[in-house]
């Protein structure tokens, strides 16, 4: 084995920023081709571009006779674009990572009626921690808005339109 490669970043899965993703590290010869590592080899990582912290498990062994380590338990606090990582191996030419992109952690916000047909309900979907959120109530004719309340039955808010920041978990409001 003459070089390393990295074969893949979190198997092709988006890579969330707080949470731990993988990378597949490959020893190769001079072609490309994989090749068996003589002693067991240990491979270190660190960040080559990005503004963010990269910690967790930074480290790997591909074992004598093998030709790859997966190195799990890695995490980057940051999202951004254009991150890449570097694996280096004493006697082996070492690898980055091609550019990838970090995203956000999102939680879901899911919107539910008491009476099915009282009318519309907006501001569902996708946020991040933190984000301000409006979700409103319209009612129709005939009925009359209560309250937004969360799972536990405690009243959010008594107003149509309700304003919030996004926790970090799932929620879900019944209008």
């Amino acid at each position: 084995a003459e070089a390393l490669s990295i074969v893949s970043v979190n198997g092709g899965n988006p890579v969330i920023a707080g949470a731990t993703f993988t990378m597949q590290v490959q020893a190769q010869d001079a072609e490309g081709i994989p090749a068996e590592v003589e002693a067991d080899t240990e491979v270190t990582l660190t960040l080559e571009t990005g503004t963010g912290i990269l910690s967790g498990n930074l480290s790997g062994t591909i074992l004598e006779g093998t030709t790859s380590v997966t190195i799990t338990g890695i995490l980057y606090d940051t999202a951004e674009e254009n991150v890449s990582i570097t694996a280096s191996a004493n006697g082996l030419t070492s690898a980055t990572s091609n550019a990838f992109t970090v995203i956000a952690q999102t939680y879901a916000l899911t919107l539910s009626s008491n009476i099915p047909g009282a009318g519309v309900l907006t501001g569902a979907g996708l946020y991040e921690e933190g984000e301000e959120i409006t979700v409103t109530a319209q009612v129709n004719e005939g009925y009359s808005f209560v309250s937004w309340t969360f799972d536990d039955e405690s009243v959010a808010s008594n107003e149509e339109e309700y304003t919030f920041n996004m926790p970090a978990e799932a929620l879900n409001l019944t209008a």
